[in-house]
């Protein structure tokens, strides 16, 4: 079994005095929608699934939109086609078509995408792709693990570009119809002139629901999900030795090193999570109604009988009463942490100004074609949403602001007897 550790600890948050975020629609300097070009009848797929099929199905949409070539090229997908698409309004879509449906997609490095197809049988056809200069997608590698529907969490290259290591997450079904439970796969795939090699599964771990967000390092693994998991012993459903799932529901940072499994229970609510150049980015939730951003990188837990003091890398004052007004689906910090954007099941999309220190701060909404599968926020300031047939290009004028609406206080000698106004509202507050 796993170790349990203690909560992580942040570390002291100071929070600026803030008002409120105020409607403005001068954030959004323009709006340019991409079609892509895909056959609409080729994505229906109907089929009756568990809820925790339809949890994954849904974690595993949240990833369909990449991008690449310092965020000029949309990757996405579209049933069974792989649809890359220049940012500019002159360029087309460059569509790749395979046998079966694809699941999900996890970039490798920055031009390499592994890529997962619907079952063929008993086997999960999985695909290395290199996307070209000039857009084009080119299968370079194939392989097929076993299962029925098989979802990437991340994916890395090796330095000789030889080796592609994969975490993958498929949901596991109780004979006595049960919720079941998630397995994940830690896989190693060498890049050979081989016929369809096969991939080593190195370790398999199960848990309560599906990462939602993963970083494979050098020599450390990190999971962030709801529950954590439990790393199974080898052969263990031969040998009847399998661990049941955690049960918590708790939010949790699994951590795999080569001595084994750790959990670390998050220390508030969490809001997202995503992966970072070294690690996992997540929004944790503030009673005071406060969005803490945290890094979570992939060195600090090399240790794990050591806990780290996770600084605080930004608290975005009233973001998270902002979140739990509504149903939210995805809450993402852009690159430059100079605005964030919420995505409703509504399909709404509210971006807001990072106030850094001002008392009142801009947001706007946006609307796409009726449905909106994923959503990036860009270093350049951009929000990209992809949308049921297209791609639109959101370009934000972060140089908005609004006036502060709070009042200044009365003089000392409009107050009754002479008081201190400042000395009152202390009194007050105590």
């Amino acid at each position: 079994p796993i170790a349990m550790q203690p909560p992580l600890e942040l570390g002291n948050v100071p929070l600026d005095d803030f008002e409120t975020y105020k409607h403005q629609p001068a954030l959004i300097e323009s709006t340019s929608v991409f079609p892509l070009g895909v056959d609409e009848a080729d994505a229906q797929n109907f089929e009756i699934m568990s809820a925790l099929e339809a949890e994954a199905e849904a974690r595993a949409d949240s990833g369909k939109l990449l991008l690449l070539f310092e965020d000029a090229l949309a990757v996405t997908y579209h049933g069974s086609q792989v649809c890359t698409r220049w940012l500019t309004a002159s360029a087309a879509s460059n569509v790749t078509c395979f046998r079966s449906r694809v699941t999900s997609m996890a970039l490798a490095k920055p031009n390499t995408l592994v890529v997962s197809l619907a079952a063929a049988a008993s086997a999960v056809p999985v695909l290395v792709l290199r996307i070209s200069p000039d857009g084009n997608a080119r299968v370079v590698h194939e392989t097929s693990w076993p299962g029925k529907r098989i979802f990437l969490s991340t994916a890395s290259m090796e330095r000789d570009a030889r080796t592609v290591k994969t975490l993958a997450y498929r949901t596991v079904r109780t004979t006595d119809g049960g919720r079941g439970h998630v397995e994940v796969l830690a896989v190693q795939m060498e890049l050979t002139e081989e016929l369809r090699p096969e991939a080593k599964i190195l370790w398999t771990a199960w848990g309560p629901h599906p990462p939602q967000a993963a970083h494979w390092s050098t020599q450390e693994i990190l999971l962030v999900s709801v529950g954590g998991f439990v790393l199974q012993p080898d052969a263990a459903a031969a040998e009847g030795a399998a661990i049941a799932p955690p049960e918590t529901e708790d939010a949790v940072l699994t951590t795999w090193t080569p001595r084994g499994l750790t959990q670390w229970p998050l220390p508030r609510e969490l809001l997202s999570a995503e992966e970072s150049e070294d690690g996992v980015q997540v929004v944790l939730s503030d009673p005071s109604g406060a969005a803490f951003l945290l890094d979570l990188a992939a060195a600090s837990f090399e240790a794990p009988e050591t806990a780290p003091q996770i600084p605080v890398a930004l608290a975005l004052p009233g973001a998270a009463a902002c979140a739990t007004a509504r149903r939210l689906r995805t809450f993402v910090v852009a690159p430059k942490r100079d605005f964030f954007v919420l995505l409703d099941d509504q399909n709404g999309v509210s971006i807001y100004r990072t106030p850094c220190g001002a008392l009142a701060s801009p947001m706007a909404s946006l609307s796409g074609d009726g449905s909106v599968h994923a959503l990036l926020a860009t270093a350049g300031g951009c929000v990209v949403l992809r949308t049921r047939s297209s791609i639109l290009l959101c370009k934000l004028n972060l140089s908005a602001r609004v006036e502060s609406m709070k009042r200044p206080l009365i003089s000392r000698e409009q107050m009754p007897l002479g008081m201190d106004p400042q000395a009152l509202l202390k009194m007050l507050d105590a």
